[in-house]
């Protein structure tokens, strides 16, 4: 739908679909208790005159947990591990630079356990079949017992592991910076099969692609610009997409790729967003796009963060822009979308939060030194892990 009928939608409607998301996305927030930070929200406002969808929301903190904070004397510290969420236990996992991995309760940050691991996480905990899976920059993917955090079995792989795995199907699929998919058994660690591809021998951006399952096939991207669909059984190449644009370097497909009906969505670092056909591979549609650093799928919509310092809105049926924000000083890095709001997550600066349907930048909330991972929504809130090694329990009032 064009962006502007969007904005002129009935006031009706719009209080229906805002009863709606405070019922289905996040809950209204309450008094800050414990040991919480009292740092407050900056409303911003906007010059271009457009009108917000959504009413202004407000950020409370219910609580913070220090996560193996590093020195104060640290001068650029930098946690990537976004932190998974189990609403149907309220419990939370996240690891740590440090190479701790942390469960903890949702309602109040009580640690139940943590554990040791031989170097850094930087992709996110999965969880499946009574355990939680990790990978590390040490080049070891480990699985641990959900309820006591010990070690059920673990694999030394070549390369380090900066990708989050998934699972499906009693299967763990993960990527290593050499550019390897691995399928192990999840129960196991057996190794059931892998597909590679040649890392490159240019410039490439950090990180991995995540693999993604959906109807019995594995889409992962690689460093070399390429989007695989590959069989979830065998690993054998169902097809190929080339999503560099031409271009030789920094084209890494690293971001979210996602499935929806006949079609993927992803991107490549500079080779710009794509629209795929989800048979054969072929491109549907593309909008080139330079230093993508994140893309997210949202109600028929695209959200693109690029290192240019800006947020686009990309309808979903053709690429054609909805609308765009442009950051004053910081650079996007992670997009959270629900349907009233986007949490952007700056590296080096604050977190800011823009009305979906119109780009409307409502304010910022900056606690200590940026965020490289999204705002992970819980079910009375959402969980922000700042670059300073604290885990920030979030109640959002409307």
């Amino acid at each position: 739908m064009p962006n502007k009928l969007r904005v002129l939608l009935s006031q009706a409607r719009r209080h229906n679909l805002r009863a709606l998301s405070l019922a289905a996305v996040i809950l209204a927030g309450v008094a800050m208790t414990g040991c919480a930070s009292n740092q407050a929200s900056q409303p911003l406002g906007s010059a271009s005159g457009v009108e917000p969808f959504a009413v202004q929301p407000h950020f409370s903190v219910k609580w913070r947990r220090g996560i193996d904070a590093p020195p104060h004397w640290s001068v650029k510290p930098r946690e990537f591990s976004t932190p998974l969420y189990r609403s149907e236990t309220d419990e939370v996992y996240v690891g740590s630079d440090a190479g701790s991995l942390f469960k903890m309760r949702g309602g109040n940050g009580e640690v139940l356990w943590t554990a040791s691991l031989d170097g850094a996480v930087h992709g996110s905990v999965v969880y499946g079949g009574g355990r939680v899976y990790v990978g590390t920059l040490g080049g070891k993917f480990y699985a641990l017992n959900e309820a006591t955090g010990e070690v059920e079995w673990e694999l030394e792989l070549d390369g380090s592991i900066e990708s989050t795995a998934v699972y499906a199907e009693e299967r763990v699929f993960f990527t290593t910076s050499k550019d390897i998919l691995t399928a192990a058994d999840a129960a196991t660690g057996k190794q059931l099969w892998t597909y590679g591809r040649s890392t490159p021998e240019y410039f490439t951006i950090k990180g991995s692609g995540d693999p993604v399952v959906e109807d019995g096939v594995v889409y992962c991207g690689f460093g070399d610009g390429v989007l695989a669909a590959l069989q979830l059984d065998s690993g054998d190449m169902i097809w190929e997409s080339d999503l560099s644009g031409g271009k030789t370097e920094f084209v890494d497909v690293d971001g979210h790729v996602t499935v929806s009906g006949s079609r993927v969505y992803a991107a490549s670092y500079d080779g710009g967003v794509y629209a795929i056909d989800k048979s054969d591979g072929t491109h549907i549609w593309k909008r080139p796009m330079s230093g993508v650093a994140d893309l997210v799928y949202g109600e028929r919509t695209l959200y693109v963060a690029t290192a240019s310092g800006r947020v686009t809105a990309l309808e979903a049926e053709d690429g054609s822009p909805a609308w765009s924000y442009k950051f004053e000083d910081e650079a996007p890095v992670a997009i959270t979308a629900t349907q009233l709001y986007l949490f952007i997550s700056t590296a080096q600066g604050p977190l800011y939060t823009l009305d979906r349907l119109t780009g409307f930048p409502f304010m910022t909330w900056n606690p200590s030194n940026g965020f490289n991972t999204p705002m992970v929504l819980s079910k009375n809130g959402g969980f922000a892990y700042s670059n300073r090694g604290f885990l920030y329990h979030l109640d959002i009032a409307f």
